[in-house]
């Protein structure tokens, strides 16, 4: 089940990197985080002053895990959207998935 999106602290612009964590360390309840996670990104709400027909090509190369978070590397974007990050990662109980959602503005 995916929650309700978080919204990034601060916004990016369009030309910087960085990468975003997705913690998972509340969920964890014992186990911990294994295999490899995803991201997948999307364009998010119907607000957006601009368009964006690639939102995929703001990660910057695929997902690792960090102890009990998800690190993420972004870059680019177009300015005037938001973007929703959805971060799926495994735990060491296989049977437990686990997913974040959170939306990233591009100004």
């Amino acid at each position: 089940m995916v929650n309700t999106p978080i919204i990034f602290d601060s916004i990016k612009h369009p030309a910087e990197y960085r990468t975003v964590t997705f913690d998972f360390n509340s969920q964890l309840a014992g186990t911990t985080l294994s295999g490899t996670p995803t991201v997948v990104c999307t364009v998010w709400g119907s607000n957006n002053t601009a368009a964006d027909p690639t939102p995929a090509n703001v990660l910057n190369g695929g997902a690792t895990l960090s102890g009990g978070s998800v690190l993420q590397p972004i870059k680019g974007g177009v300015k005037d959207v938001d973007y929703l990050l959805i971060c799926t990662a495994t735990t060491s109980s296989a049977a437990r998935i686990l997913q974040k959602q959170a939306v990233l503005a591009v100004r």
